[in-house]
C-alpha cells in the first residue's frame, strides 16, 4: 500500500467531494486534495461511497480503476426508467469506443455489429428490422439501453470470439450476445429476442429477476412482431378468455409459464394504446409489487378485465 493510500485509510469520512478535490475536517484547517493527485483505486473508493458526486465522474472513476462490474450496476441502478444525462453518455461512449479497439472489433455507424466466422451477414437476418421491432415494442422505456454498438456474435468465431464460453455480456456499453440456431424461430426472431432479455436486464431487475411471464410474454410478443402477426389482439384476447382469470392468476406465479398464454397477456401491455405504461409496471415489481397488483396499479387492469378487453 502506498503511503498515501495509507494516510487516507486512516482518515475519518471526507467531507466535501466534488468534480475536483475531496476535503476532510482538520485541527486548524480542512484538509484539501486534489483527485487527480491519488490513485485510480483510491479515488474510485472515495467517490463511490459519495453518491452526492455526479453520476459521470463515480462513472468514470470507476471505469478507470477498472471496477467494471460496479460501474455497471451504479450506471443500470441509476439510469432505469430514465433518459441517462449526456455526460454520463460520453463517458460510456469513449469506453465503448477504446474496448471495441483493443478487441479489434470493425468500426460500423449502425447500432449493431455482426461478428461471424466469415465475415458475412447470416443467410436470412434483417437487423435493422429486428432492432426497430424489439425499440418499438419498448419505446416505454428510454432508449437506446447502451452506448456504443450491439454486438451480435452468431456461429464459432474460435480465437476471435470476445466473450469464450459466455452467451453474452450484459452491460450498459458495448453489449454483445450470442445468438444461436433455435429450432422453430428465425435468425431475426432470434435477435428480437435477445435484444428484449438484454433489455430487461439493463432496467435493474429486482433481486429475484423479473417474473418469467413477463420475460417469456414479450419474447412471445416480439417474435409475433417480426413474424409481421400483430400479434392479433383478438386472437390474444380469445386464449386469455379461454384459459381464465384462474390459469392467468396461475401463470403468473409459474417459474416457467406456458409461452402462449404469456404472450396474450403481454401483448396488450405493449399494445400502441398502453406500451407508455410498461415502466411502471417495471418500477412497481422493482419495489416489491406483486404482478397481480402492479397490473391492476400500472394498467389500471384486473385479471378479470383481461378477459374481457382486448
Amino acid at each position: 500500500m502506498d503511503p498515501t493510500t495509507l494516510f487516507l485509510v486512516l482518515q475519518p469520512a471526507p467531507v466535501v467531494v466534488d468534480r475536483q478535490a475531496v476535503t476532510w475536517r482538520g485541527s486548524l484547517v480542512p484538509l484539501v486534495l486534489p483527485l487527480d493527485g491519488l490513485s485510480a483505486s483510491t479515488r474510485a473508493q472515495i467517490l463511490l461511497a459519495h453518491e452526492g458526486t455526479p453520476l459521470d465522474v463515480r462513472v468514470n472513476a470507476a471505469l478507470d480503476a477498472g471496477l467494471t462490474d460496479a460501474t455497471w450496476a451504479l450506471v443500470i441502478r441509476n439510469s432505469a426508467q430514465k433518459t441517462r444525462s449526456a455526460s454520463v453518455d460520453l463517458v460510456l461512449s469513449l469506453w465503448a469506443a477504446r474496448e471495441q479497439a483493443r478487441l479489434a472489433l470493425p468500426a460500423t455507424r449502425d447500432p449493431w455489429l455482426l461478428l461471424t466466422a466469415n465475415g458475412r451477414p447470416p443467410p436470412g437476418l434483417e437487423p435493422a428490422i429486428a432492432m426497430n421491432t424489439t425499440r418499438e415494442m419498448l419505446s416505454g422505456l428510454s432508449w437506446p439501453r447502451w452506448s456504443g454498438p450491439l454486438v451480435l456474435i452468431f456461429g464459432d468465431l474460435a480465437d476471435k470470439d470476445p466473450i469464450p464460453g459466455r452467451s453474452r455480456l450484459v452491460r450498459p456499453a458495448l453489449p454483445m450476445v450470442r445468438v444461436g440456431e433455435q429450432t422453430g424461430m428465425t435468425r431475426s426472431e432470434a435477435v428480437c429476442l435477445a435484444i428484449t432479455d438484454l433489455a430487461l436486464d439493463l432496467e435493474a431487475p429486482p433481486a429475484a429477476g423479473w417474473p418469467a411471464w413477463l420475460r417469456v410474454g414479450l419474447g412471445e410478443v416480439v417474435k409475433a412482431k417480426m413474424r409481421g402477426e400483430g400479434p392479433s389482439p383478438l386472437k390474444m384476447l380469445g386464449l386469455r378468455q379461454r384459459a381464465g382469470v384462474g390459469a392467468i392468476a396461475e401463470l403468473l406465479l409459474a417459474t416457467k409459464p406456458n409461452a402462449e398464454l404469456a404472450g396474450a397477456i403481454c401483448a396488450p401491455l405493449v399494445h400502441t394504446r398502453r406500451r407508455h405504461l410498461l415502466g411502471n409496471l417495471l418500477d412497481l415489481l422493482r419495489g416489491g409489487a406483486q404482478s397481480t397488483g402492479a397490473l391492476q396499479v400500472a394498467y389500471g387492469m384486473t385479471l378479470q378485465q383481461l378477459t374481457e378487453e382486448r
